[in-house]
């Protein structure tokens, strides 16, 4: 038997709701306490218009050509991150290499290559910064971590034990200031656990060492909806088109989480004890017809072949689609703890836009990004990701954020 994903969505689809933005400002939300936990209730943004932060027009790096030395040809980007010297290391998961350039983006060295032996890696997903100035590494086919050294050096490796002991994929949420990583167990797709239909699994949440022990259990919280069906000997499945999901990203001694349910985002400490609840008065997109046939439209469209085209039809057909949308998108933190939070877009809105929240859970504004911009890191004074041109090259782009007219600044 087969498991094929046909029809994921990566992250949800979203666009601003004039409510928020729509010239009124706060001079704070509203915060109360209720059983010890910090209620913060948004309403309107703190900036201005004309104030706060944004990207700038042009990338100060890019790094990426479509003809030329391979070194610079980038293809299935599994991450990127920028070191405190200025260099960037690019996880470059067509060629299972860790990529390291300068801060000028000229190519330095590569660690790494396709295989299953130390410092190899047959599956590439994500690279971050560990204790130490170390890097970390998953595979998700071998479900272990690589540790190298920040001049590319490997140094060991380790496996993730939850998943031996529970099985499904293993999402990455982040490391602690006590060198513990946050680690959550998705069941979606794991073989023992296919259904056909939609659903939406829990997700299990754990801190782990690194040496991939588990430390302690976090909490049980919500994954994301899924749907799967049987074709043949085949299983297809992905994200629920429109569906929620759960996330997590650590700052400091905790991490924020989210549902998506509903605009509520909460922080949790390491035990996952709940603390404060960071709202915003924003409905959720209502799914309409042409939101429905606008996506599945460009899908089939964009199919490779007529049986694709002819599959896809008949998934899309039976697929039962939600009410709403998420009430938002991918979280990220900035070393300060301010918390990014993208907005979900309706199809045909193509303009990325991120609400940002203080670290104490007031909304400040919005901030645009670059159209076909994945941000993978936010700094005090940069945002680092994978741009695609438009014959869908792949770039590691580095832009400059501009504070200089944020409010009281």
């Amino acid at each position: 038997m087969r498991i094929l994903s046909l029809f994921i969505l990566s992250l949800p689809l979203s666009m601003t709701l004039a409510g928020c933005d729509s010239g009124r400002t706060s001079s704070g939300p509203a915060v109360s306490d209720s059983a010890g936990i910090t209620i913060v209730q948004n309403t309107a943004p703190r900036w201005a218009e004309g104030e706060g932060w944004r990207i700038a027009d042009e990338p100060a790096l890019d790094i990426g050509v479509v003809d030329g030395d391979s070194m610079y040809q980038l293809y299935d980007l599994a991450g990127a991150l920028k070191l405190d010297d200025g260099r960037v290391v690019v996880a470059n998961g067509g060629t299972s290499e860790l990529r390291f350039y300068d801060a000028n983006g000229r190519f330095l060295s590569a660690s790494g290559r396709k295989g299953g032996g130390p410092g190899e890696f047959d599956g590439l997903m994500w690279v971050k910064k560990g204790p130490a100035d170390s890097l970390l590494a998953y595979d998700w086919r071998y479900r272990r971590v690589s540790v190298f050294d920040d001049q590319g050096d490997f140094a060991r490796s380790f496996g993730l034990r939850v998943l031996d002991q529970r099985g499904g994929f293993a999402v990455y949420a982040g490391l602690f200031r006590d060198g513990t990583m946050l680690l959550a167990t998705d069941m979606a797709f794991a073989g023992q656990q296919m259904i056909e239909g939609a659903r939406r699994d829990s997700a299990m949440y754990y801190r782990c060492d690194l040496e991939g022990d588990v430390i302690d259990t976090v909490g049980v919280l919500a994954g994301g909806e899924s749907y799967s069906r049987m074709e043949g000997e085949t299983w297809m499945g992905g994200g629920l088109v429109f569906g929620k999901f759960g996330q997590a990203v650590i700052h400091a001694d905790g991490f924020y989480y989210g549902s998506a349910d509903r605009y509520e985002i909460g922080y949790h400490d390491l035990a996952g004890q709940l603390t404060r609840i960071i709202r915003l008065d924003q409905p959720n997109l209502r799914v309409t017809q042409a939101d429905i046939d606008a996506f599945v439209n460009d899908r089939i469209e964009s199919a490779r072949d007529e049986s694709r085209r002819q599959l896809l039809n008949k998934i899309y057909e039976d697929m039962p689609f939600p009410d709403d949308m998420a009430a938002y998108g991918q979280f990220l933190a900035d070393p300060a703890g301010t918390l990014w939070v993208s907005e979900t877009l309706r199809p045909g809105d193509d303009q990325p836009r991120w609400k940002v929240f203080d670290p104490d859970g007031a909304l400040l504004g919005t901030v645009e990004t670059p159209l076909n911009f994945r941000v993978y890191e936010i700094g005090n004074d940069y945002m680092l990701g994978r741009w695609r041109d438009d014959m869908e090259v792949e770039h590691v782009r580095l832009y400059e954020l501009l504070k200089e007219k944020a409010l009281g600044r």
